[in-house]
Order: C-alpha cells, then sequence, then structure tokens
C-alpha cells in the first residue's frame, strides 16, 4: 500500500486489497489478533483518515470495516503515513 501510494495507485489498489481481505475473513488463518492483519488495519484506517484521498477510495475501506465489525478502537494510532510525503493525486 505504501508503494502504491508513492507510485499515485492507491485508488487502484485499495479495492483489490479490501475485496480479499473480505473473502478472507472466513479462513480459518483470518484472525485480526495477527500482528501482519492487523498492521494492514492499521494503514487502511490510516489511508481512509487521510483528507486528501478521495471518497470513493475511503468508501472501500468503510464497507470493510463494516462488513468485518471493525471498529477505529481495534487499532493502534502510528501515523506512519503522516510522517511521510506524498503527492495528493491518488
Amino acid at each position: 500500500m505504501i508503494k502504491a501510494i508513492e507510485n499515485n495507485k492507491l485508488k487502484r489498489i485499495i479495492p483489490i486489497i479490501c475485496t480479499i481481505l473480505l473473502l478472507v475473513e472466513k479462513s480459518s488463518l483470518f484472525n485480526i489478533k495477527v500482528p501482519y492483519i492487523n498492521s494492514l488495519f492499521d494503514l487502511l484506517k490510516e489511508i481512509r483518515n487521510l483528507e486528501w484521498i478521495p471518497n470513493d477510495t475511503k468508501v472501500y475501506i468503510e464497507v470493510l470495516f463494516n462488513e468485518l465489525k471493525i471498529r477505529d478502537n481495534h487499532f493502534h494510532n502510528f501515523n506512519y503515513l503522516a510522517k511521510m510525503k506524498f503527492s495528493k493525486n491518488n
């Protein structure tokens, strides 16, 4: 996702990531407490909260969170993206 932001491809990658996460939800390997998966959701939350992200991209993330019954308080606030400089053309 970081590379997608850097290369102005976020709008293309977010729908794919959200769809995959919805499809694997029923997998025995899917567990939101797994650090790797939790980190993905941390980053998705942060992307959704960036002001310059287009609303249509934010909707995919919001739908994912709603479908999985995930709330913001499930995640940390690392603000990883806030520390980086990105083009706002995503």
